[in-house]
C-alpha cells in the first residue's frame, strides 16, 4: 500500500509538472514560481554583496571608490543575467535603469544598455496565433503580404511589415509577445515583494520608486489602443511643426495586443555618419528634436518618454530639409499646469545657479531643503560646481566638462543612497522626466550639438511658461504690462547670446578649416 502511495504521489507531481510545462510551451522560465525564483536570488545576492562589501565605505579614496566600482559592476551583471533570463518586464526595467545616465552608476548604464539592442523575439508562429485571435479573422483574409520576419523586436512587442488585402496599402503590423501580458502579472508582483524585504533589510538601498513606477507604467505600455490614442493626441498638440510625422493609425485593426499604423521609413536620429555623408545639418536636427521635446515638456505637459534613437527617424527630403519620425507612443506622462510652470521656474533658477529658488522649488516638487542641491544635480546631469556658477555661464572648455562628468559619475557612485532616497520621495512626475532628459542629452551629444545652444533653447521655454504663469496670477494690466517687458528682455539678452553662440561656432569652423588647409600645405 505504501509503495502504491508513494508511486501514486510521485505521478501525480509528474503528471502536473508535464501539464505545467505543456502549458507553458515546455519552457521552465515561462513558470510563475521558476521566474519568482530567479528573481529572488538574484535580488538577494546584489543586496548582500552591497550589504557587506561596501556599504559603511563612505570616502573618497580610489581604494574606496575601486571598491564600489567593482559592487556595482558584479551587481550589473547580476541584474542583466536576470533581464535576459526572465525577459518581458525584466528587461523593460533594464532598459528604464539604462536610460538614467548619471543618476545611477556608469557600470549599470554601461552592462544593461545592451537591452535597447537584444531584446528577445517570438516565433512567427506565435505571433500569427495574437494576430488571428485579436482581429478575428485568418491572416490571409487580411493580408495580401505579410513578411515573417520582424523589422524590430522590443521588449513587450514585435514590428512587421505587410501590405493590407484590398487597398494593397503598407503598414507596420505592432504584435505584442504571446506571453507578456501572463508575466507581467506575476514579474510585477515577484519585484514587488522582493523590493519590500530589501526595503526592509537594507534600507540603505531602497528601489522602491522603481517598483512603483514600473507598476503604473506596463500596464499603460501593454494596452496598444491606448498608444494609438496617444500618437493622434501629440499629433494634434504639435501639427504646426511641419517636419514632424506621426505614423496613421489604422483603427479597423487595431486591439489591446495588435496596432496596425502607416508604415514609415528613416534613419535612426543618431546616425551621424549617415547626416554628414548626406549633407545633412545634424545641428537642425538636433535643433528640431529639442524643441519638439521642448513643446511637449514646457508648453502642453503632454510628454512622449520613451525617445531612443530607435524611437526617432529622419528621413531626407529635398536637398537639405527633412522629417522626423515619432514612433513608439506607449509611455507618456500628462504633466499638470503647477508641475510644469514650477519645474520651469526651477529650470531658470539652476541657469542662473540661484540656490534660494532651487530650495524653493525643490521643495514644492517633494525634496527637503538640505537634499535641494542634489536634487539640481540629478535634473541637470550637471556637478553641484558647475550649477553654482550658473549654468548661463557654461565654459566651451571640453577639459572642464570632461572634468565636471567624471565628477559626477563618482558621485554617482558614492551617493548612490542619497539618490535613490530622493527618488523615492520626489514628486512622481519628475521621475519619467528626468528618464526623458537624459535621453534627449545623449541624442543631443551624439549629434554633436553644442550644449550651450541645447540650454538655450531650453531657457526659452522655461521663460515662456513662467511669464504665462505670471500673467494668469497678475492683478492689474500695469502688471501685465510690467511681465510683458521683461519678458522681452530676457528674450533679448537670449538672443543676443544665441548670436554669440553662432559668431563662436564659425570662428571655430574657420579656424579649424584654416588649420586643414595648413597642413595640406605642410
Amino acid at each position: 500500500m505504501s509503495r502504491f502511495l508513494k508511486f501514486s504521489t510521485f505521478a501525480g507531481i509528474g503528471g502536473y509538472t508535464g501539464y505545467v510545462l505543456h502549458q507553458n510551451d515546455w519552457n521552465p522560465r515561462h513558470i510563475g514560481l521558476v521566474r519568482f525564483g530567479v528573481a529572488a536570488y538574484t535580488v538577494s545576492q546584489i543586496a548582500i554583496d552591497y550589504k557587506f562589501s561596501v556599504s559603511k565605505l563612505r570616502d573618497d579614496s580610489m581604494e574606496t571608490l575601486e571598491k564600489w566600482s567593482q559592487c556595482h559592476q558584479r551587481s550589473a551583471d547580476r541584474l542583466l543575467k536576470l533581464c535576459c533570463t526572465n525577459g518581458g518586464v525584466f528587461i523593460k526595467v533594464g532598459q528604464h535603469i539604462a536610460a538614467l545616465d548619471y543618476l545611477v552608476p556608469k557600470e549599470y548604464v554601461n552592462t544593461l544598455k545592451i537591452l535597447h539592442s537584444q531584446a528577445p523575439r517570438s516565433k512567427f508562429s506565435d505571433i500569427k496565433k495574437v494576430i488571428e485571435k485579436e482581429l478575428g479573422q485568418q491572416i490571409d483574409e487580411i493580408f495580401d503580404e505579410f513578411d515573417e520576419k520582424a523589422i524590430a523586436s522590443a521588449s513587450l512587442a514585435q514590428v512587421y511589415r505587410a501590405k493590407l488585402r484590398n487597398s494593397n496599402e503598407t503598414v507596420a503590423v505592432k504584435v505584442q509577445h504571446p506571453k507578456v501580458f501572463q508575466h507581467s502579472l506575476v514579474d510585477i508582483a515577484t519585484m514587488e515583494f522582493l523590493f519590500n524585504v530589501i526595503d526592509r533589510l537594507f534600507p540603505d538601498f531602497s528601489f522602491m520608486w522603481l517598483v512603483n513606477e514600473t507598476k503604473r507604467n506596463i500596464p499603460l505600455e501593454l494596452d496598444f489602443v491606448n498608444e494609438a490614442k496617444n500618437s493622434e493626441k501629440i499629433a494634434i498638440l504639435l501639427k504646426d511643426l511641419p517636419w514632424l510625422k506621426i505614423p496613421h493609425i489604422y483603427w479597423k485593426h487595431t486591439t489591446k495586443r495588435v496596432l496596425m499604423m502607416e508604415f514609415v521609413e528613416g534613419t535612426s536620429i543618431t546616425d551621424k555618419e549617415f547626416f554628414i555623408s548626406n549633407r545633412m545639418n545634424c545641428q537642425e536636427i538636433a535643433n528640431r528634436f529639442e524643441n519638439m521635446y521642448g513643446r511637449m515638456i514646457y508648453t502642453y505637459g503632454t510628454v512622449h518618454c520613451d525617445p531612443h534613437p530607435g524611437n526617432v527617424l529622419v528621413k531626407k527630403t529635398g536637398s537639405k530639409d527633412f522629417y522626423l519620425y515619432l514612433l513608439d507612443h506607449g509611455l507618456y506622462t500628462q504633466l499638470t499646469d503647477e508641475f510644469r510652470q514650477n519645474y520651469s521656474a526651477f529650470w531658470l533658477a539652476i541657469f542662473r545657479g540661484d540656490l534660494k529658488q532651487i530650495q524653493e522649488r525643490a521643495i514644492l516638487m517633494g525634496i527637503d531643503e538640505k537634499d535641494a542641491p542634489l536634487l539640481s544635480c540629478m535634473v541637470t546631469a550637471k556637478p553641484w560646481s558647475a550649477i553654482s556658477r550658473g549654468l548661463e555661464n557654461r565654459p566651451k572648455d571640453q577639459t572642464v566638462i570632461s572634468k565636471e562628468k567624471n565628477e559626477l559619475r563618482k558621485n554617482a557612485s558614492l551617493y548612490m543612497h542619497n539618490i535613490s532616497q530622493i527618488l523615492g520621495k520626489v514628486d512622481r512626475q519628475l521621475l519619467l522626466i528626468m528618464k526623458t532628459n537624459d535621453l534627449i542629452r545623449n541624442i543631443s551629444h551624439v549629434l554633436g550639438c553644442d550644449e550651450r545652444r541645447s540650454l538655450l533653447n531650453m531657457n526659452r521655454y522655461c521663460i515662456q511658461t513662467t511669464s504665462e504663469q505670471r500673467l494668469a496670477q497678475s492683478r492689474n494690466m500695469f502688471q501685465r504690462i510690467i511681465i510683458r517687458l521683461q519678458t522681452r528682455y530676457l528674450y533679448f539678452k537670449l538672443s543676443l547670446y544665441s548670436f554669440y553662440l553662432w559668431m563662436d561656432s564659425w570662428f571655430t569652423y574657420r579656424s579649424s578649416s584654416i588649420k586643414s588647409t595648413l597642413s595640406a600645405i605642410e
